[in-house]
């Protein structure tokens, strides 16, 4: 049984990583950034910073600081990018280790990534043409076909336009590893679907398997965010302040003409160019996965579209979507156009909690009443028209708001993972029909499975393994933290402490030993 004090030592689990790529010393980093310099950062990503370096054979880098190298994929990163070479592939040139922390060291290019070209070509007028646009996403069909069509394959399983990088000359080349898997199959079973809201595809997040098919979703979102310089995901406040997500695909809804008219003018996109972008964009993002066109047919689509001829750019339609300075998910926002009815909200408040999380103990927070009411509780409600059982997820993006609102910190913050832990309840008896679970008549027993490469931690049960389980109950204290390295070992340290809680659920606990596993649903939450 682990306790929040315990101290483990942990060899590196990654002594293998030698035979694929160079590893470099500590020191020689610190002397290419002079110590890590602030000066010298070139941003934050989701699992640490990226700064600027330059090695005493004067060459320029990128060096990705790694605080959580499990979690951010470090390994799978080194060894595809090291086994895989293409001119479409970000170069790998080495990778660092010292003590927790992981380095990976790349080639530096200087054309920044797509989503932040397409924010600058609308806040500060910098051009990023109609052709460069189809050359950079033909630049990256190239990459991805190439990874495609290895043996084994490569499933990249987070293409978006931020893993898209550009060099000085626009060329582009996909970039962050972290997610991808090998695999000598045409479909891979994951044991969580990671991905970015609004890339990922909708059968991949339901079933936890990827496919060409489902990266040729991601990347078809991709080209409807070239052609109209949208977000992907944008979240629409309602008058009542419920918050719900809007997705760019939804509002197309396979038009073609509905794409075209939000076609960024900037761009200066011949019709028919655009017309045909669109198209392609509409075949990678059909709802069947067999329908969508593989990587090789997009690269050949891209290449007569990125060879065509100039034409006059279309006229602006009048119900465009117009764009502003960013807000909650995008960088890039948009106010729905009169075209685009905002949907009903998604979580009426009147309806019942099945479950609440409350939070006991956040880091850096002496008194929770410092955190706005709102923000101190997580509550899981009934759907309308959904199942009652439905699995809870947990995590930094899937609660965004409320993980930003608790913890402002990005490294604290980004400490926990995207999708963190789930919650799922198992009824004690068969046959429950709608009356029973309106009447607050039904006995469950409730689970929690980790999802995260760190840990969750239910009581003292330490759920230290994507997949592990253990039963919960009403009152109980859910902990997620991280690891803090020592010179003794590892020290788990909390970031943020829930109780569970039952008050008011239709739903009501019985004691573990009435049910002696959990039921079909609940091993299937548990997968």
């Amino acid at each position: 049984m682990w306790s929040m004090g315990s101290v483990q030592r942990l060899p590196p689990a990654d002594l293998t990583l030698n035979k694929y790529s160079l590893e470099y010393t500590f020191e020689e980093l610190e002397r290419a950034t002079n110590g890590f310099d602030p000066s010298y950062k070139l941003g934050n990503g989701g699992f640490g910073a990226v700064y600027r370096g330059e090695q005493t054979d004067g060459t320029d880098v990128a060096i990705k600081v790694l605080e959580m190298p499990e979690e951010a994929g470090f390994e799978e990163e080194v060894r595809v990018l090291s086994k895989f070479r293409h001119p479409n592939l970000v170069i790998l040139m080495g990778f660092a280790r010292r003590d927790f922390q992981r380095m990976l060291i790349y080639e530096l290019l200087g054309g920044g990534d797509v989503y932040k070209r397409l924010e600058k070509s609308n806040t500060e007028g910098l051009p990023f043409t109609w052709r460069q646009r189809v050359s950079a996403a033909f630049d990256a069909a190239c990459g991805l076909s190439h990874l495609h069509n290895s043996k084994p394959k490569v499933f990249h399983r987070d293409i978006k336009s931020p893993n898209i990088l550009l060099d000085r000359n626009g060329t582009a080349k996909m970039a962050d590893f972290g997610l991808a898997c090998l695999s000598d199959a045409k479909a891979h079973k994951v044991d969580n679907a990671a991905g970015t809201i609004g890339y990922a595809c909708p059968l991949y997040s339901e079933r936890c398997v990827v496919t060409e098919g489902s990266e040729a979703y991601s990347f078809g979102i991709v080209l409807f965010e070239l052609l109209t310089a949208t977000p992907p995901a944008w979240i629409l406040r309602s008058p009542d302040g419920t918050r719900q997500y809007q997705f760019l695909a939804g509002h197309i809804n396979g038009d073609a003409g509905a794409a075209m008219s939000l076609a960024d003018i900037h761009a200066h996109w011949p019709q028919q160019v655009g017309h045909s972008l669109a198209e392609l964009a509409i075949q990678c993002t059909r709802s069947e996965d067999e329908q969508r066109p593989r990587f090789t047919n997009i690269v050949t689509a891209l290449r007569k579209l990125r060879d065509a001829p100039d034409a006059p750019s279309p006229p602006e339609s009048p119900d465009r979507v117009h764009r502003c300075q960013a807000v909650p998910v995008p960088q890039r926002c948009i106010q729905p156009s009169p075209r685009m009815p905002a949907e009903s909200p998604r979580m009426p408040a009147e309806m019942p909690p099945l479950w609440s999380l409350h939070c006991e103990l956040v880091e850096g927070v002496e008194s929770l009443s410092a955190i706005p009411s709102g923000f101190r509780s997580v509550v899981h409600r009934q759907e309308p028209g959904h199942p009652w059982l439905t699995l809870f997820k947990v995590g930094r993006l899937v609660q965004e708001d409320f993980f930003q609102a608790i913890l402002p910190d990005d490294n604290t913050r980004n400490a926990v993972s995207r999708e963190h832990f789930q919650i799922w309840a198992a009824p004690a008896c068969d046959g429950l029909v709608p009356h029973d679970v309106a009447c607050g008549s039904v006995p469950c027993s409730f689970f929690v499975s980790n999802l995260s490469r760190t840990w969750t931690m239910v009581n003292e049960a330490l759920l230290d393994a994507s997949g592990k389980c253990a039963q919960i109950h009403s009152g109980d204290y859910i902990t997620l933290g991280r690891r803090v390295p020592t010179p003794e070992g590892a020290r788990y340290s909390t970031i943020v402490r829930f109780r569970f809680d039952l008050s008011g659920s239709m739903l009501y606990d019985i004691d573990e030993e009435d049910l002696a596993a959990p039921r079909a649903l609940g091993a299937a939450g548990g997968a």
